[in-house]
């Protein structure tokens, strides 16, 4: 039988913590890499991540480290720092062959590569791989320990139930996407093309959104002008992460659509709180509250940054 590949994961955030969590789950050992003294001590002593991942038990099969030395011999890493950071993280690590799976999403500020062109450059031996898709990172940290323990090992009554896919509920009538995603759904070359063979087989409201220049949202049958549909103002922003902006860009959207408000209303908060997304660093908590949406509607920002605001 070959020899287990030994599994590292760079990152002790929630993700990063949940899937180390996965990996230790059938008792493989894992090393954890995490920046902060305190979480490595925490981790190591209590089987525990109160920072980033409470109430999640984790497995004593994962050991954390502050020493990116320490991964020297790590045959495969998964890389689940946030993307302005990784290309720095990957230059510290041991030099030496390596597979890296890209857990982080999201396009580096400044240089507007994407985490495979930051891998390729930061580690050019390392075979790359990519892992995508839901985050629900305390629900599987907690499932894949406490769910499975309690469900497999001492075979108690109890069921633990997690979905990482769409459920087959009756949905609304809203399509949404970049110029890029509505030309994937539809096959067509062009976006007006691809607007109307949408149109063609559904009427649902779609909605195209285009970065700083907002959103535009087709409500009834597409015209040949492109510009002809309910416009959603925009927010011109400095980008600095986009890992979560197309969630923030929807929470905005279905808070004014399901709210009852117009769609020009629903579009402009739509856009607004993408903004905030990608001007902050992290993902979901940097969504904004309503209370601040309203602020920022109101009164704009001194700084193209909203992670500069007070």
């Amino acid at each position: 039988m070959a020899e287990k590949a030994k599994l590292g994961v760079l990152g002790g955030g929630a993700w990063g913590t949940a899937l180390a969590q996965a990996l230790a789950s059938d008792g493989s050992d894992v090393v954890l890499w995490a920046r902060e003294p305190e979480l490595v001590a925490e981790i190591n002593a209590h089987h525990r991540n109160s920072l980033y991942l409470p109430g999640a038990p984790l497995s004593p099969h994962i050991r954390a480290t502050g020493d990116l030395a320490d991964l020297a011999d790590i045959g495969v890493l998964l890389a689940v720092v946030p993307a302005q950071f990784l290309a720095g993280v990957l230059a510290g690590l041991p030099a030496g062959a390596r597979d890296l799976v890209l857990c982080s999403k999201g396009i580096e500020a400044g240089s507007g590569r994407l985490m495979a062109d930051v891998a390729r450059d930061a580690a050019p031996q390392a075979g790359l791989a990519v892992l995508s898709g839901p985050t629900f990172a305390h629900e599987v940290g907690v499932i894949l320990h406490h769910g499975l323990k309690r469900m497999v090992d001492k075979q108690d009554n109890v069921f633990y139930y997690l979905t990482l896919l769409n459920e087959n509920y009756p949905m609304p009538g809203l399509r949404a996407g970049t110029e890029e995603e509505i030309m994937i759904a539809s096959g067509a070359d062009d976006v007006l093309g691809s607007l109307k063979a949408i149109r063609a087989v559904s009427s649902a409201a779609v909605v195209l959104k285009r970065g700083a220049m907002g959103c535009i949202v087709y409500d009834g049958p597409i015209s040949d002008d492109l510009e002809d549909g309910i416009v959603g103002k925009g927010f011109p922003i400095e980008i600095y992460n986009v890992l979560g902006a197309g969630d923030a860009f929807m929470s905005g959207l279905l808070r004014g659509w399901l709210g009852g408000e117009s769609f020009e209303t629903a579009a402009t908060w739509a856009n607004a709180c993408g903004a905030f997304a990608v001007s902050r660093l992290l993902c979901a908590p940097e969504y904004p509250t309503f209370e601040e949406l309203q602020y920022f509607l109101k009164h704009g920002s001194k700084h193209r940054a909203l992670r500069k605001d007070e």
